[in-house]
């Protein structure tokens, strides 16, 4: 059996025997939306935040670290966002919510949002990142509550966030709505928290926290990107405050959705 271009330096393969070999091709469904901004403007328009805004009210978007697919020459999904709310009459701006990522300083994460083509001049809004956070009191366990001071102080917060599986724990709610919110705007003093508890701190705090976080902040919707296994944006769902942590988030489009389909375990 040859194994180019690997050696057998040690003359371990004669003395293995393999079992019969099949190449595989492994096909997943690929579902994407072929506008990404159109549905970003619908799933806005769902939640009737128009209703909800009043002039000059200023909303807080989070972007984290991660990136988001179909930026084209931006993060096409934040300036959608920005773009419906500035026609809501609200005056929007973008907090970078990545817990502790870019060195846990200011000017870190705001270079990490604009690497992801999230700029000033691109979505027509203005950037204000900061490491103050405001404590919203304490989990019954005691596990304490930390956001964003400046998000905290807007008149909203809408929450931007992918929702995929974690790659290092397994839970009913892992990668989404309910990260961005107890960790990514809970910056390094939430993210420090959350990590202090171990395990047990991302796969049942999170979603807590998260549930926490709406009753006690300024919380006017989720916004959940959902992509394919090729990196495209598959469906964009807006959920209520309250479907943050809870079941809407951990299967936000329903029964026999793509989301099922595509992570589904059997």
């Amino acid at each position: 059996m040859a194994f180019h271009p690997y050696r057998d330096t040690y003359h371990l393969f004669p003395s293995v025997p393999l079992p019969p070999l099949q190449l595989l091709r492994q096909r997943f469904p690929r579902e994407r939306l072929e506008n990404v901004v159109e549905a970003v403007v619908e799933a806005l328009a769902g939640q009737h935040l128009a209703e909800q805004i009043k002039p000059g009210a200023r909303i807080a978007i989070t972007v984290g670290s991660r990136g988001i697919a179909n930026r084209g020459p931006g993060f096409d999904c934040v300036r959608a966002v920005a773009s419906t709310l500035k026609g809501y009459g609200a005056e929007p701006f973008i907090v970078p919510a990545m817990g502790s990522h870019g060195g846990a300083t200011p000017e870190g994460q705001r270079a990490i949002v604009e690497s992801l083509g999230v700029t000033e001049e691109y979505c027509g809004i203005p950037i204000i990142s900061s490491l103050e956070v405001d404590l919203l009191g304490t989990l019954p366990d005691g596990l304490p509550v930390y956001i964003d001071q400046v998000a905290n102080a807007a008149d909203g917060i809408v929450v931007l966030n992918r929702i995929k599986p974690h790659t290092d724990f397994t839970a009913p709610i892992e990668s989404g709505l309910s990260k961005m919110l107890a960790i990514g705007l809970g910056k390094h003093q939430g993210a420090l928290t959350l990590h202090s508890w171990g395990l047990d701190g991302l796969r049942v705090q999170i979603s807590e926290v998260a549930k926490f976080s709406v009753a006690h902040a300024p919380i006017l919707c989720g916004l959940a990107v959902i992509e394919n296994a090729y990196d495209e944006v598959a469906e964009v769902v807006c959920l209520p405050p309250e479907g943050i942590g809870t079941e809407p988030e951990r299967s936000p489009l329903g029964s026999g959705s793509f989301f099922d389909a595509a992570f589904a375990v059997e």
